[in-house]
């Protein structure tokens, strides 16, 4: 198991800094501000194989550099069919959809999925990481110290993620494959208020996942462990007793 964490750009007025988080089965890509790119060819840093992106809110400071990275990321992978899977809060969808005008791209798949309590794990098919996302809601019309003690009301915990097709009829043919996960009615209109989009901010809780050590015969010889159906068990974490009884 590795796992490699870059820090890319700096933190302006304008932008903040994305993560790279890199591991053996997928590429994570926190935040995607203006000037992304530049600072990745600046560094040599390679977003091609890119296919998980995570943002922590809507703004311009989070998804300035997001549409070019979606046009490299497609040219880049001219081979393949490219996959890429973006989760962030409440109404990314609407945002995504924004770029149809600028954007195409029709054999990149972009799976959407917004993320609303109850929250789980993003990345149980990656043996190296857990990303859990946690929300944060807050309304801008009311004073800070009203946000501190009130709770936002909460999503029923077997509400399970609905996914509903966009309308192709209001989109360009060269647009892209989208598919939106959401717990959002499809009978829902979605909020046109823009003072919603900051009411929902997602904040990512990233931890390693334990993995077994590595076996050291030779080790196990030296403490007097048997060879055979002993080391066995030491590879499958059971404990054994050697041959002074320890």
């Amino acid at each position: 198991m590795s796992v490699s964490v870059t820090i890319i750009g700096p933190c302006s007025c304008s932008t903040t800094p994305s993560v790279l988080i890199q591991t053996d089965r997928h590429r994570y890509l926190i935040n995607a501000g203006d000037g992304l790119q530049r600072c990745c060819n600046e560094y040599k840093v390679r977003l091609s194989k890119l296919d998980r992106l995570l943002f922590t809110g809507l703004t311009a400071e989070t998804l300035g550099g997001l549409c070019g990275l979606l046009l490299t990321v497609g040219d880049a992978v001219s081979t393949r069919d490219p996959k890429i899977h973006i989760y962030g809060p409440k109404m990314m969808s609407n945002f995504i959809i924004s770029l149809r005008h600028f954007f195409r791209r029709p054999n990149m798949a972009l799976i959407i999925n917004e993320i609303e309590e109850p929250s789980r794990s993003l990345s149980e098919d990656d043996s190296s990481l857990d990303i859990v996302p946690l929300i944060v809601y807050y309304d801008p019309e009311l004073p800070l110290e009203v946000h501190r003690s009130a709770k936002r009301p909460r999503v029923e915990a077997n509400s399970d993620p609905m996914v509903y097709p966009v309308d192709v009829q209001n989109l360009p043919k060269k647009f892209a494959q989208i598919t939106i996960n959401s717990t959002q009615k499809q009978d829902q209109e979605p909020l046109s208020d823009c003072k919603q989009l900051k009411r929902y901010t997602c904040s990512y809780l990233i931890r390693a996942k334990a993995c077994r050590g590595k076996f050291l015969p030779k080790k196990a010889i030296e403490l007097g462990v048997t060879p055979g159906p002993d080391f066995g068990k030491l590879t499958r974490g059971i404990p054994v007793t050697n041959n002074k009884g320890v």
